[in-house]
This record gives structure tokens, C-alpha cells and sequence, in this order.
């Protein structure tokens, strides 16, 4: 399930990069907003959905996917996950 895992790692990742992007495109502020606070990406998708929806869709779904992989392999230990998903732990 590390490649299912890796998928949806990958799915949210150009998700929020896409989201990101369209808030750059907005504006500066609505970028720099976004990057740093989390509520601020929120609230630009929720007032700009016809620019958003793609990555914040896609960012959904490699949510689900990420969940479902962990539901599916319960008996993985979160330290193989996250080096699924290419973060070293100690």
C-alpha cells in the first residue's frame, strides 16, 4: 500500500501547488496568504471556486486515497508511510 500511500501524497501535493498558483495569480497577497495561512487558502477557494476547484478537488481526492491506503494497512507502522512519502524520520 506505499504506492497507494505515495499516490495520494502526490495528488495533494499538485493539489495545493495548483491552488497556490491560481491564488498567485489573484494577487500577490492571496498567494502569500495562502503559503503561510492555511485559513486563507480556505477562504480563496471558497470565494474564487471557479479558479480553485481543480486543485482543491484534486487535493480532496489524494486525501481519500491517502486515508483508504492507511485504512487498508493498518498493521504499517506511520514510519513507512511517511518514508513512502519521501520524509525521514529520526
Amino acid at each position: 500500500m506505499g504506492g497507494l500511500a505515495l499516490l495520494g501524497g502526490a495528488c495533494m501535493l499538485i493539489g495545493w501547488i495548483t491552488i497556490l498558483w491560481k491564488a498567485f495569480s489573484e494577487g500577490i497577497l492571496w498567494g502569500l496568504g495562502s503559503f503561510f495561512v492555511p485559513l486563507v487558502g480556505l477562504i480563496f477557494v471558497a470565494t474564487h471556486w471557479h479558479q480553485a476547484k481543480t486543485g482543491f478537488l484534486l487535493h480532496l481526492v489524494g486525501w481519500i486515497i491517502f486515508i483508504f491506503a492507511s485504512a487498508a494497512a493498518p498493521d504499517v507502522p506511520a514510519e513507512s508511510m511517511l518514508r513512502a512519502l519521501g520524509v525521514h524520520t529520526a
